[in-house]
């Protein structure tokens, strides 16, 4: 995760995880089922960092704007979480390939990435582990 999230957004220095949970590990739109809700491919399932779940399903959801701000709206506990904000960063960097995001958001912004709303940078001092 580290060297992912390091590749675009460098100024990150603090990469490390506080918080962790259960987690699906592979919440895509493929893997959500309707009409009744159902949620499929379990392979993956275990403990990960706090938002893997959340950040992930908003990451797939970039492509219409509605849609993902509800998915942040409605997980925005675990998005703005710090272990969160990371995963955010890591579904931007999945996301983009090998291309820059155009977002300044970083970890200890307020709101998702895509607000227009700006707080002070996170401590990028310390050390990743």
């Amino acid at each position: 995760m580290d060297a992912t999230i390091r590749q675009v957004f460098p100024e990150v220095a603090n990469l490390t995880v506080d918080e962790w949970a259960s987690a699906h590990a592979d919440l895509t739109w493929a893997n959500v089922m309707g009409p009744q809700f159902c949620i499929i491919d379990w392979e993956d399932w275990g403990i990960a960092p706090r938002g893997l779940d959340a950040a992930t399903l908003w990451g797939n959801a970039l492509a219409i704007p509605a849609l993902a701000d509800r998915v942040w709206n409605e997980r925005r506990r675990d998005l703005e979480s710090r272990s969160g904000q990371l995963m955010a960063l890591f579904a931007l960097r999945k996301g983009t390939g090998s291309r820059q995001p155009t977002s300044t958001w970083l970890p200890g912004s307020t709101g998702s990435p895509r607000s227009t709303r700006r707080s002070p940078k996170p401590d990028t001092a310390g050390e990743s582990r």
